[in-house]
């Protein structure tokens, strides 16, 4: 707006001179005045009284523009009456003149006054600004607050993942730690601590996932694998599943089984595993066959005298000439079977076993009670040396009641290997005293299994474990509050079940509560900006009002 105010020079009575003083110095007051009122005010959200002072302000100040104007209407009346009667002519005209230019400049000032006050709006006006302003700054707000909100989510999107990695990791964790406490009891030697730690250990040395090692721990548990020797068997497991070609959890389940029938139990089941390895390095077989075939000798060969290393050593030379675990399983039994008949009543039958194996009847009864598998392995070698010479061998086991297809094909394919017999027991003998903890001395299996994690993929697999471990141990430090909170969620619920009806078809769905701030502002902020909006439009309405009224 133009400069209120101006001042007056005329040329006249002393009190119209001093009338004209007076008012351009009101004029100038109020002019001040309206400065101070937007000095002061600005900036505030009391606009309401801020609109009312200034419109007051400009209706005095058009009040003191209004009487200059008058007083210059006289004077200007006057000046033309004298110019009618030819009184000092050329003078009125002039002053007449000078009248005229500052009617002029008032009357523009008057015009510009008038527009000001009109567009101040009055009360009406004065609300509309207060609605404005409030909706401006509360816009202004919610769009800083949610612009923070937006940073705070992008700065601490890492940190919530990492958190919430972490607490995923625990409760994975203590899922899978939750099937081991099903089947396994802690022992006075053994907490459930020292083999969640065990678990967590395994994941870092071997190729197999915490996981997956307690898997193999809990169908150890279900099978009866004892408390205080669970850890070491689980690892053995792992190593075979990690190295040969059984899974973990099927050789956990076939070893359990086998060492159930042999009595050795599982403490040396890592001997066993051992064994088993060495085997299968040096057969044409590999370790699920022979573990195949060795449950289905377990029983015979326990009734008949052979060692756990005798059974493995059995089972491999049987599977490297091509015989399947369930026929050559059920035919050696019934060979294992029908010599132990013999030798228990001397006869015809022991008398052709000894002399098919080189030996008398008692040399041999007596060499299948110290060491059945050396007797198995004489009658298999004297089979053996009977084919290539040509003989009958058929016949001669269809004089002992082993002519059955399955039985008389095994013992001849067996029979043509006899020598890998004793090599195998010798190989599977050697293998299981190896795994000495004394000697620091890697067994076969230990031997494999260390190969195997030298590979990148293990060592990736190891280095994630290691940062699951970490994860967990984060997330159980978060656990106790997530508990709290799931709780506190619980109850809320309840809450609100207890509402009435009409309540809750008013609460449709209940969100999980998130632990992350950022979008919690950003919404705060979004509303805050909606407010602002709805009360900007209820002063713009208000305006309309106004300008109806």
């Amino acid at each position: 707006m133009a400069v209120i105010g101006v001042k007056v020079e005329l040329e006249g009575a002393p009190v119209f001179a001093q009338n004209m003083r007076m008012l351009t110095q009101q004029t100038k007051l109020y002019q001040q005045q309206l400065k101070t009122i937007d000095a002061t005010m600005a900036g505030t959200t009391n606009t309401y009284n801020r609109h009312i002072a200034k419109t007051q302000a400009l209706k005095q100040a058009e009040q003191a523009l209004q009487m200059q104007a008058r007083q210059l209407a006289n004077q200007m009346e006057e000046a033309q009456k004298a110019i009618s009667k030819g009184d000092h002519v050329a003078k009125n005209e002039q002053a007449l003149l000078r009248y005229r230019t500052q009617m002029q400049r008032v009357q523009q000032q008057i015009a510009e006054t008038n527009a000001a006050i009109e567009a101040q709006g009055g009360r009406w006006g004065a609300v509309r600004a207060q609605f404005e302003a409030i909706g401006g700054k509360m816009q202004e707000v919610g769009g800083k607050v949610r612009d923070f909100g937006a940073s705070f989510t992008r700065a601490t999107a890492p940190i919530s993942l990492a958190l919430a990695g972490s607490v995923k990791s625990a409760i994975d964790f203590e899922t899978a730690f939750t099937g081991v406490m099903k089947t396994v009891d802690e022992s006075a030697k053994t907490s459930y601590k020292d083999l969640e730690e065990g678990i967590k250990k395994l994941s870092t040395t071997t190729a197999s996932s915490k996981e997956e090692i307690a898997a193999v721990m809990e169908a150890a548990g279900q099978l009866g694998v004892p408390t205080d020797d669970i850890l070491k068997f689980t690892e053995t497991m792992i190593k075979m599943g990690d190295t040969t070609n059984v899974s973990a959890e099927e050789a956990a389940v076939a070893l359990a089984k086998f060492t159930n029938v042999t009595g050795d139990g599982t403490a040396n089941v890592d001997k066993l595993g051992a064994s088993i390895v060495a085997l299968g390095n040096n057969f044409a077989t590999d370790e699920r066959s022979i573990i195949e075939m060795s449950q289905r000798l377990a029983a015979a060969g326990k009734i008949s005298g052979l060692t756990s290393t005798d059974i493995l050593a059995l089972a491999a030379s049987m599977s490297s000439v091509g015989i399947e675990a369930e026929a050559g399983g059920t035919a050696m039994s019934q060979t294992l079977t029908q010599i132990s008949k013999a030798v228990a009543e001397p006869g015809e039958k022991l008398n052709k076993l000894a002399q098919i194996s080189g030996m008398t009847a008692d040399q041999f009864a007596e060499k299948w009670k110290e060491k059945p598998i050396d007797a198995l392995q004489a009658f298999l070698s004297g089979l053996g040396q009977m084919n290539e010479a040509g003989q009958d061998t058929y016949s001669v086991l269809d004089e002992l009641g082993m002519s059955g297809i399955r039985q008389s094909n095994m013992l001849q394919s067996l029979a043509l290997a006899s020598k890998n017999v004793g090599k195998a027991v010798n190989i599977s003998t050697e293998a299981y005293k190896s795994d000495n903890a004394a000697k620091k001395e890697n067994n076969a299996l230990s031997e494999e299994a260390a190969k195997r994690y030298q590979t990148q993929a293990a060592k990736i697999s190891q280095t994630r474990e290691k940062v699951k471990n970490l994860s967990i141990e984060v997330g159980n430090k978060l656990m106790p509050y997530l508990s709290r909170l799931l709780q506190a969620v619980s109850n809320f619920i309840d809450f609100l079940d207890g509402l009435s009806e009409k309540t809750k078809t008013v609460i449709t769905v209940i969100s999980a509560i998130v632990a992350v701030l950022g979008p919690i502002i950003t919404f705060i902020g979004t509303v805050i900006s909606a407010i602002g909006t709805v009360i900007s439009a209820i002063g713009t309405v208000i305006g309309w009002i106004s300008s109806l009224v």
